[in-house]
């Protein structure tokens, strides 16, 4: 083999590298103004412009032999890229779920975080205020307290579990709840 048959083959090779290794990428690209089936009528038709420029020889094979790399153009290349190009269609609109999902949940977080403080400032308030504050700030909280024959508290707030859980949207918030009403129960005793 000469020295220019090995650089001619490097450069094929590079440029195989190159084909292919933007196939991928070229491909999403094209999906977002074809459908998958209209992409691999392209590929082929590309492919096949590309080696004629490269080889415009025809080769002097039989027609049986003809058909077979036709039928294995179509049954191996077409059917491998045909999945190819919906597992990347698919993919991009299950990234744009998986995105709005991620929104929507910082989003929740957000205002959970907001919550959170609004809670942690109302808490700090009500630790450094006097026993008239206290009085008032429980007023807002709480609806009634009753007690029982047995000495037992039933408090009453103005938030039902069902709007906080509503508000707040978290399947925990009855265990959060029922965790407060276990302290404040603890508390009165």
């Amino acid at each position: 083999m000469s020295a220019s048959q090995k650089i001619m083959g490097h450069v094929y090779a590079i440029f195989t590298i190159l084909v292919w290794g933007s196939c991928f990428v070229l491909t999403k690209e094209l999906l977002t103004a074809y459908t998958a089936v209209q992409i691999i009528p392209l590929r082929m038709g590309l492919a096949y412009l590309t080696l004629w420029v490269l080889r415009p020889k025809t080769l002097k094979l039989p027609w049986k032999d003809e058909l077979m790399f036709i039928l294995i153009g179509i049954t191996g290349g077409s059917f491998y890229f045909f999945l190819q190009n919906t597992a990347l269609d698919q993919a991009e609109s299950i990234m744009e779920s998986c995105e709005a999902d991620k929104d929507a949940e910082e989003e929740r977080i957000q205002y959970l975080s907001q919550q959170y403080r609004s809670i942690t400032d109302w808490a700090e308030e009500f630790d450094a205020a006097d026993n008239d504050n206290k009085k008032m700030i429980l007023a807002r909280i709480i609806e009634k307290i009753t007690v029982d024959r047995n000495y037992h508290l039933n408090i009453t707030f103005f938030v039902t579990e069902e709007s906080f859980q509503e508000k707040v949207g978290i399947e925990q918030s009855a265990v959060m709840i029922s965790e407060a009403e276990r302290q404040i129960r603890q508390m009165a005793m």
